[in-house]
C-alpha cells in the first residue's frame, strides 16, 4: 500500500513537489516546510532551490541529461559517468540535524559494477554518513534477487546493506529516515527496510555522486536530492 511522501517542501515549491508526489503516485507532506535544508534539482545547474543558500560546486565533469523522473517539473537530471565526478555541498550547522530524511531519484542506467560494489550515492565529511548502491561484495553481498541492493555507512552502524532490490534501470526515488531508534528505507515512498539508526555525529561537507574523497562514485543518474 502506497504511504504518504517522507520529504518536506517548503510551500513556494508546492509545484515541484507535487510533481515528484505525481511521479510517485504519493501526496506530498506541504505543511513541514520548516524542515527542509536543501533542494538540488539539478536543471543545468547546482543551485539550492530551497532559498537556504546551500549551493553545490563541481567535481569532475558530470553533465545534464534530458530524461528527469517522468512526472516532474524539471527538463533535466544529473549524470555522473566517472568516480570522481560529483558535486560538494559546503559544510553548514544546518546540515548536521541527527534525525533527518535524505532523498533522490536515482537510475542505474545499467548494473554497477565497480568499486567492490559500493558506489557511494552520497557521502559526508570524513565518511560520517554514506550512501551506496551496489551488490555490496565488499561487506559480504547481498541477496537482493537483482544481485544489487542500497547500503549505508555511519561511524555507530558500519556498513549495513538492507538486502532490498534496486532495478538496473529506470528511476526510483529513495528516501533515508534516521531517528533516534531505527533508520527506515522507503522506495517509491513504500518503506522498504528498517535497520540501525545512525546515532554517530555528522559534521562537515556533503558530497552527491561519490565518496568524500572524491572517488568510488556512481555510475549512472539523479536528480531533486533533498534533505
Amino acid at each position: 500500500m502506497k504511504t504518504t511522501a517522507h520529504f518536506p517542501p517548503p510551500t513556494r515549491f508546492a509545484a515541484q513537489a507535487a510533481g515528484i508526489a505525481a511521479a510517485l503516485g504519493l501526496t506530498a507532506h506541504l505543511g513541514m516546510a520548516a524542515g527542509l535544508i536543501g533542494w538540488w534539482n539539478f536543471e543545468k545547474d547546482l543551485l539550492d532551490t530551497s532559498g537556504h543558500g546551500l549551493s553545490g560546486s563541481q567535481l569532475g565533469t558530470p553533465t545534464y541529461q534530458a530524461n528527469p523522473p517522468e512526472g516532474l517539473m524539471s527538463t533535466q537530471s544529473i549524470r555522473f559517468d566517472q568516480d570522481s565526478d560529483g558535486v560538494r555541498i559546503s559544510a553548514a550547522a544546518t546540515l548536521n540535524a541527527p534525525y533527518f530524511t535524505l532523498g533522490y531519484f536515482i537510475n542505474l542506467l545499467g548494473a554497477p559494477s565497480a568499486n567492490s560494489g559500493l558506489e557511494r550515492l552520497t557521502s559526508r565529511q570524513a565518511w560520517a554518513f554514506e550512501t551506496a548502491v551496489g551488490n555490496a561484495a565488499a561487506i559480504g553481498g547481498t541477496s537482493s534477487p537483482s544481485g544489487t541492493t542500497l547500503s549505508y555507512y555511519s561511524g555507530s552502524t558500519g556498513w549495513v546493506a538492507t538486502h532490498v532490490e534496486v532495478p538496473p534501470d529506470g528511476w526510483l526515488h529513495v528516501a533515508w529516515q534516521n531517528s533516534a531508534t531505527k533508520m527506515k528505507l522507503f522506495l517509491n515512498g513504500e518503506l522498504a527496510y528498517t535497520g540501525k539508526a545512525v546515532t554517530s555525529a555528522i559534521s562537515g561537507f556533503m558530497n552527491i555522486g561519490n565518496a568524500m574523497n572524491n572517488g568510488e562514485g556512481f555510475d549512472g543518474a539523479m536528480d531533486d536530492v533533498f534533505l
